[in-house]
């Protein structure tokens, strides 16, 4: 009989999974995330189609137009920002794969960070080395 006292407060321990006390809320939440999701579902859906025409569209041009049409679009492309030198033992920080559609977008500032920059234990004052140690 000692052994089943022992167990009488693992009700309160449990998880409350009772998914009908808020079913109208739970049910307006769902509508939200199901309407985000077809709207981003479309949007990728439209990006590709554009990009199906973009191809095909360059297919049929000549080599001239093809060239113009580089030089156009180079042209009005971001410019990438002159690789920066590391310093004396900087360590290299990959940006990464993932995520990186929000760094398009600039959604997320983080993943907008340059990588090349020296962190606070990099950047520090050589002078007071050792004569040997200074590059």
């Amino acid at each position: 009989q000692a052994g089943v006292h022992e167990n009488d407060g693992s009700d309160i321990e449990l998880i409350d999974d009772d998914d009908e006390k808020n079913e109208a809320e739970e049910y307006e939440l769902w509508k939200i995330r199901e309407l985000k999701r077809i709207k981003r579902d479309k949007e990728e859906r439209l990006e590709r189609q554009k990009e199906l025409e973009l191809v095909e569209r360059r297919r049929m041009m000549t080599d001239q137009e093809r060239e113009e049409d580089d030089k156009r679009m180079d042209a009005g492309s971001a410019k990438r920002d002159e690789v920066k030198a590391f310093n004396f033992l900087q360590k290299y920080y990959h940006r990464g794969g993932f995520f990186q559609d929000k760094a398009r977008t600039g959604e997320e500032p983080l993943y907008n960070r340059d990588y090349h920059e020296p962190t606070a234990e990099e950047t520090f004052d050589k002078s007071t080395l050792p004569k040997s140690m200074q590059l």
